[in-house]
């Protein structure tokens, strides 16, 4: 179960002051149509108190997408250390602020978005999250830009699912030559999502990139291949306040974010990753049953409880994490 930083829920918090909770709501449902009606952010948030309303209602499961893919990112390589970030289509800097989290090394950041109102909320944000460290604002309307400001972290986070289909291709191609050392792309969990992601995956390992996550090889992806209701995704809990379920309107006090990203790399990746799991293991006292991808395609391992110490090892796993060594033992058995 994760929770934004304190320090930016506190942030928000101070924002939302003296604003009703009915009408942060009510601007909220609204934003929330206009998405789901294909409109894009310059449609759906088009005040200050909109942009507030968006990031109270949909900041804590976007920002725990990133920060699960920027964690895959330091896992494959842990001696990766950016010095710089640029984050494309910041929105209120949630990616942004996800990777001054993840990478301590960052000291300059770009924030860059072609909308005000978030661009603003973002920069009234960042003092709490960045600690002193350098901000550049960048309006930006990346359809019409020609390149884009390099740094060695690159992170376009719920940014593609906004664009024509038609540009994504030449975006995917702006960002990877922005980026210095590293690209990070992040979509919703929907079989769009994977799709937009496979087609970049392909892309840039054809360009020479190397992939560090979720997967831990670069051949032809095996989903690509499957039918259309079988698609990469992965899922991130996400604990709800009591104002964040009144935005909501629910009352679960946790909701589930689907999301699929994608994390490339100038050189190759340092971590002996073999396998990710692709889906949610099912345990038994007799065995594990694990949906996992590799080099060697899509599969299924079951872990006998006999096997002692891969048992235990795998009984700690979950839905998104990576095998950071081979494994070889006669009671493994793949099942295609």
């Amino acid at each position: 179960m994760t929770l934004l930083p304190g320090s930016l829920r506190s942030a928000l918090t101070a924002l939302g002051e003296g604003q009703g909770r009915n009408a942060l709501a009510a601007r909220s449902r609204s934003i929330t149509a206009t998405y789901r009606a294909r409109g894009n952010s310059r449609e759906a948030v088009i005040s200050n108190g909109d942009a507030l309303a968006y990031a109270m209602a949909r900041m804590p499961a976007t920002y725990a997408a990133a920060q699960r893919a920027l964690q895959a990112l330091t896992e494959a390589a842990a001696d990766f250390r950016p010095l710089s970030v640029l984050d494309v289509g910041c929105g209120p800097g949630t990616a942004g602020f996800a990777a001054a989290a993840a990478f301590p090394s960052v000291t300059d950041f770009t924030f860059s978005d072609r909308n005000g109102p978030f661009l603003a909320l973002a920069e009234a944000l960042a003092p709490a999250v960045l600690a002193g460290r350098n901000l550049h604002i960048s309006p930006l309307e990346l359809e019409a830009a020609e390149t884009l400001p390099g740094a060695d972290l690159v992170i376009a986070s719920y940014v593609l699912a906004e664009r024509p289909a038609a540009v994504q291709a030449k975006l995917v191609l702006a960002l990877w030559q922005a980026a210095q050392g590293a690209l990070v792309l992040v979509e919703p969990g929907t079989p769009d999502g994977f799709r937009r992601l496979a087609e970049a995956r392909a892309a840039l390992v054809a360009l020479g990139g190397h992939i560090a996550a979720p997967c831990t090889h670069e051949n032809l992806c095996p989903k690509s291949r499957t039918a259309a209701d079988d698609w990469c995704r992965f899922f991130v809990r996400v604990q709800r306040s009591r104002d964040h379920r009144h935005l909501k309107g629910g009352d679960r006090p946790f909701e589930d974010e689907p999301f699929i990203y994608l994390a490339v790399m100038r050189e190759p990746a340092t971590a002996r990753l073999s396998h990710r799991i692709v889906g949610r293991p099912n345990r038994t006292k007799a065995c594990i049953k694990l949906p996992v991808c590799g080099g060697d395609g899509a599969s299924a391992w079951s872990i006998a409880s006999r096997e002692k110490k891969l048992f235990k090892l795998f009984h700690k796993m979950e839905w998104g994490d990576a095998v950071l060594i081979p494994i070889q033992a006669p009671d493994v058995t793949d099942e295609v």
